[in-house]
Parts: structure tokens; sequence; C-alpha cells
């Protein structure tokens, strides 16, 4: 499968040469934890960042979040809250809540349709599936 990471043109250029690195993610957000946010259009990935990498991915084991899945990242950043985390910190805590579950399950990311047009999301969090970066 082929998607779409939208970055700045430095970075653009690390990554070609250099591959992606969990260590440098999260610059944009992390919702769905730590991880590689790519899309599968390039029009969506220009929303990240004008300069387009291209990436091949192994798209066999994602995970799927289906349905409404906004209203359960919500109604689950709410329940952090309440449960006493600092506001700062819920989508962090929420978004590696999102990277345990689906990892444990097997899946070496995560697939969800965009909140914003037609494009699907994936979260990579596990680097080997990436084939290819041009």
């Amino acid at each position: 499968m082929i998607v779409y990471h939208g970055t700045t043109k430095e970075k653009a250029e690390s990554i070609r040469k250099e591959g992606f690195s969990l260590e440098k993610q999260g610059e944009n957000g992390s919702h769905f934890g730590n991880g590689v946010y790519l899309t599968t259009t390039k029009k969506r990935a220009k929303v990240y960042g004008k300069h387009i990498v291209s990436v091949e991915i192994d798209d066999t084991n994602l995970g799927t979040l289906k349905g409404d899945w906004l209203k359960s990242y919500q109604d689950k950043c709410q329940e952090v809250y309440e449960a006493g985390t600092p506001a700062d910190s819920v989508n962090t805590v929420v978004g590696e809540f999102y990277k345990n579950l689906y990892s444990s399950q097997g899946n070496n990311g995560i697939i969800l349709d965009s909140i914003i047009g037609t494009a699907k999301e994936i979260v990579v969090y596990d680097m080997s599936i990436i084939r290819h970066i041009s």
C-alpha cells in the first residue's frame, strides 16, 4: 500500500535518507500513540506539511478503528481526565492506551477514517512494515 507523510522540506530529506525514527515522532500530535502518522492521499498529507514523502507499507496487519471512533476517543479522553490526568497529558495517555491495545492484539499499526474527507489515516507502530520511502 502506498501512503503519504506531509512534513517540512528538511524533515522530508532526512526521512528519505535515514528513514523514520519513533524518537522524532509526535510533534504534530500523538492521538494514537508514538508512531509514524500517514494518510492515503497527498491532499490530506499536505495538511501536515507541504513536502510529501511517499511510503510503501505492508498493510496486512493493521488494526481497524471502526464506527464512531471519534466519539470513543473523546469518551476515553474524558475518562482519563476524570481519573486525574492533567489536561495537557490526556492525549498522550489516551494515545498510549490505543497503541498498547492494538499492539497487544498483534497489530503493527492502525487504520481509520479521517475526520475530514474520504482519506484513511494510518499510524505505524512497527517500522518493519515500512517497505520503501521516496
